[in-house]
C-alpha cells in the first residue's frame, strides 16, 4: 500500500494516527512535510524534492531510500536490508556505513571528501559532484561508475565487470587497466599522459583535455572518438564502425 502525504496531512507526526498505517510498506512523502516516525514495515521511502534537514529512525525493513534534492546534512543508521540508496543533491559531508545488502548508491552533488567501505554486492556507483581526493577499493560486482567533477589524483583497480566509466574533471595523471568489459570511458579534462590498452568492446572514448602523445589501437566496436586538446601528432588506425570523431587542437603531423 502506498500513502501520498500533502501539506495539510499531519498525521505523518502523530504516533496514535500512524499506528492506523503500519502496514504501509511504501510511503511518498511531498510538500515539504516533516516527520519524526515511520511506519515499522516500510520498504520503499520516497521523500525527494523537499526542504528537510534530518531523517528519523529508518525502520529495519526498508530496502529503498530515495531522499535526494533535500538539504540533509547527514544520513540515519542504514537498515542491513537497504539495496539502494539515492541521497544526491543534499549538504552530506560524510555517508555511514553502507549495509552489505546495497546495489545501487548514488551520493552525487554533495560535499563528501570520503566514501566509507563499498559493499561487494555494489553494481552502480554515483559518487560525481563531491570533493573526493580518492575512491575506496572497488567491489568486483561494479558494472557502472561515474565519479566526475571531484579532485581525484587517482583509481584503484577497476572491477573485471565494468562496462561504463565516466571520471573526466579530476586530476588523474595515470590510469589503472581496463576491465575486458569496458564499453563507455569518458575520462576527459584531467592530466593523463597516456591511456592503457583499450578492450575489443569499447563503442564510447572522451579522452579530450589532458596530455596524451598519442592513443592505443582502437577497438573494431568504436562508434565515438573525443580526443581533441591534446599534444597528439597522429591518430592509429580508425575503424570502419566510427561516426564520430572530435580530434580538433592537436599538433597533427599526419592524419
Amino acid at each position: 500500500m502506498e500513502r501520498i502525504w500533502h501539506n495539510n496531512d499531519d498525521m505523518i507526526n502523530d504516533m496514535k494516527n500512524m499506528e492506523t498505517f503500519n502496514q504501509i510498506t511504501k510511503l511518498t512523502v511531498r510538500g515539504n512535510i516533516k516527520f519524526s516516525i515511520l511506519p515499522d514495515k516500510l520498504t520503499h521511502l520516497y521523500c525527494w524534492g523537499n526542504q528537510l534537514f534530518s531523517l528519523p529512525t529508518l525502520p529495519i525493513t526498508l530496502t529503498h531510500l530515495y531522499c535526494y534534492c533535500n538539504q540533509l546534512v547527514s544520513l540515519p543508521d542504514l537498515p542491513h536490508t537497504l539495496t539502494s540508496l539515492n541521497c544526491s543533491n543534499n549538504q552530506l559531508i560524510s555517508l555511514p556505513d553502507l549495509p552489505h545488502t546495497l546495489t545501487l548508491l548514488n551520493c552525487s552533488n554533495n560535499q563528501l571528501i570520503s566514501l566509507p567501505d563499498l559493499p561487494h554486492t555494489l553494481t552502480s556507483l554515483n559518487c560525481s559532484n563531491n570533493q573526493l581526493i580518492s575512491l575506496p577499493d572497488l567491489p568486483h560486482t561494479l558494472t557502472h561508475i561515474n565519479c566526475t567533477h571531484n579532485q581525484l589524483v587517482g583509481l584503484p583497480d577497476l572491477s573485471n565487470t565494468l562496462t561504463l566509466l565516466n571520471c573526466s574533471n579530476n586530476k588523474l595523471a595515470d590510469f589503472p587497466t581496463l576491465p575486458n568489459t569496458m564499453t563507455y570511458l569518458n575520462c576527459s579534462n584531467n592530466k593523463l599522459e597516456s591511456l592503457p590498452t583499450l578492450p575489443n568492446t569499447m563503442t564510447y572514448l572522451n579522452c579530450s583535455n589532458n596530455k596524451l602523445a598519442s592513443l592505443p589501437n582502437l577497438s573494431n566496436t568504436l562508434f565515438n572518438l573525443k580526443c581533441s586538446n591534446n599534444k597528439l601528432t597522429s591518430l592509429p588506425k580508425l575503424p570502419k564502425t566510427l561516426k564520430y570523431l572530435d580530434c580538433g587542437n592537436n599538433p597533427y603531423n599526419s592524419h
